[in-house]
C-alpha cells in the first residue's frame, strides 16, 4: 500500500511516499481502505518532534489519527462490522496512522458512517467532535444560562463547541478576526471580540467559564474576564495550581479521551442537522497535499478543519 511517511522529524518537508506491507488483520480487528483522513494539531506535533518521550516511535512514521473509509476484512472475532461497511473514526497516537491507503486497527473507537455525512465531512469530526463535546459537558459541566468564552473559536475544536454551547442554551462570547465575525454568529456565538486590537476584559467580565484553545491565550487575560469561582480548561497549556488559587478559579489542563459512544453522540448530531462540520479545504493525498496541509494547521487560521482525500467523495 501506498503511505506517506515520515523518517525524521522535523518540518512539514518531511514527507515521504513510501510502499508498505498491508498489515495483517488480528482476530479483533478491522482492515480499511481510507477514503479520507483529517489533519490535528496533534499529528503537527507528533511530525516536529514534540512527543518523543510519551511516544518513542521508530521511523518510518505514519502520522494520523482520524478517518473515514469502507471495510475490506474483517477478523475472525469481528461481529459488530462487515466487509463493504461504510464506517469512520480515530485511532489513539500511532506509528501506523491513517497517512495511507489501507488501515487495519481493532474497533474500539470505529463507528458507523451515517449515510448522510460525505466520507469528507465523517473524516473531519471524530478528535474534534469528540473533544469538544466532553470539554463542555464533562470538564467544564456547562449548564444553560450560563456565559462561556471560547477562544480560537473559529478553528477545528473551537467551531463545533460555539455551537454545542448554544445547544445547551449558554451565552457564548468567542474570539475571532473580524472577517469571521458572520461565521461564529451564525454558529451561535453572542459576542465576537477582535482579539487583535480589544482587549478581552474591556468588553466581558464576569462569566462563569473558559475553554482556551489558543496556545498564544494570555491567561492573565483570560482570568480578568471570569468571575470568583469561574472555571477554565485549556487544551493547549498547563494551568499552574498557584496561578488558579490566585485568580480564584477552578481548572486544568485536558486531553481528550476518544471512545465510540461520544464519537457516535457527536456524529448523530451532524446526521440529524443539528451540527455542522466545516471543511474549510481538501487536498490531495500526497507529499505536497500533506506538506501543505500541515503548514496551514500550523499557521492557526483554519476555519474549521483540513481534510487529505485518497478517495473524491
Amino acid at each position: 500500500m501506498e503511505a506517506i511517511v515520515i523518517n525524521h522529524y522535523g518540518d512539514a518537508k518531511q514527507f515521504e511516499t513510501a510502499t508498505l506491507p498491508v498489515p495483517e488483520v488480528g482476530a479483533h480487528e478491522l482492515q480499511i481502505a481510507i477514503h479520507a483522513t483529517a489533519i490535528n494539531p496533534f499529528d503537527c506535533q507528533l511530525r516536529q518532534g514534540r512527543h518523543q518521550e510519551s511516544y518513542p516511535f521508530h521511523f518510518p512514521i505514519t502520522l494520523g489519527s482520524d478517518f473515514a473509509g469502507v471495510v475490506q476484512a474483517v477478523g475472525t472475532d469481528v461481529t459488530a462490522f462487515k466487509v463493504g461497511d461504510a464506517v469512520m473514526g480515530t485511532l489513539p497516537p500511532t506509528r501506523e496512522g491513517t497517512y495511507a491507503e489501507v488501515l487495519t486497527t481493532h474497533g474500539k473507537t470505529i463507528i458507523h458512517k451515517p449515510a448522510q455525512l460525505s466520507f469528507t465531512t465523517a473524516a473531519a469530526l471524530p478528535l474534534a467532535g469528540i473533544t469538544a463535546l466532553q470539554a463542555l459537558r464533562d470538564h467544564l459541566k456547562l449548564q444553560a444560562g450560563e456565559h462561556i468564552l471560547i477562544n480560537a473559536a473559529a478553528g477545528g475544536v473551537g467551531h463545533l463547541a460555539v455551537q454545542l454551547a448554544a445547544q445547551t442554551g449558554a451565552i457564548i462570547a468567542v474570539t475571532g478576526s473580524p472577517d469571521r465575525t458572520d461565521f461564529l454568529k451564525q454558529l451561535g456565538a453572542t459576542t465576537v471580540i477582535d482579539y487583535h486590537d480589544t482587549r478581552l476584559a474591556d468588553v466581558i467580565h464576569d462569566y462563569d467559564a473558559a475553554l482556551d484553545l489558543a496556545a498564544s491565550a494570555d491567561l492573565d487575560e483570560l482570568a480578568a474576564c471570569l468571575k470568583s469561582g469561574g472555571r477554565i480548561m485549556s487544551l493547549t497549556k498547563p494551568l499552574p495550581e498557584a496561578w488558579l488559587q490566585q485568580n480564584q478559579l477552578t481548572g486544568r489542563q485536558i486531553w481528550s479521551k476518544p471512545n465510540a459512544t461520544d464519537l457516535a453522540t457527536v456524529t448523530d448530531l451532524v446526521a440529524n442537522g443539528n451540527l455542522t462540520v466545516t471543511v474549510s479545504r481538501t487536498l490531495p493525498f500526497s507529499e505536497l497535499g500533506l506538506n501543505i496541509a500541515h503548514r496551514l494547521s500550523e499557521a492557526g487560521h483554519t476555519q474549521g478543519k483540513l481534510v487529505v482525500q485518497m478517495i473524491a467523495d
